[in-house]
């Protein structure tokens, strides 16, 4: 498995490729920025419902590097899940994370910690003034 990885990364180093596998993909890019990414995903859909997850490595020229995951579950067209990223370079340390539940997006990570109290609260308001009451 190490020599198939390694002989992939060392003879399409200079091409972009993917490769179907059952319910998903592996990719590997270069882009003209000189930034190259490595990734895996799957997901299944079925009328709206399903489930997906990914992987994504990344590592620009500049030296910044990067881990992206992601992963959710799918209920009636809308996901249920997390993404998450983690990284360094330069610029410092970068990990963050970001819910989705629904239509609402909860922002969070380091340093994030009020954005995501704020996203919170606004997504607690907005269902608990859109949820219909039941008639007695």
């Amino acid at each position: 498995m190490k020599f198939l990885l390694f002989f992939i990364l060392t003879v399409f180093s200079v091409y972009s490729f993917r490769l179907p596998i059952p319910f998903g993909e592996i990719n590997f890019t270069k882009t003209p920025e000189g930034e190259t990414q490595f990734g895996i995903g799957s997901n299944v859909n079925i009328g709206g419902s399903g489930a997906e997850s990914n992987l994504q490595f990344s590592k620009k020229k500049n030296g910044t590097a990067q881990v992206q995951t992601g992963g959710g579950v799918l209920v009636d067209g809308k996901k249920f899940g997390t993404n998450s990223t983690f990284g360094g370079g330069k610029e410092g340390l970068t990990a963050d994370t970001d819910i989705q539940a629904g239509k609402h997006t909860l922002h969070g990570g380091v340093g994030k910690e009020n954005e995501f109290i704020g996203d919170l609260t606004n997504a607690i308001n907005d269902e608990k003034n859109n949820t219909k009451k039941p008639k007695i």
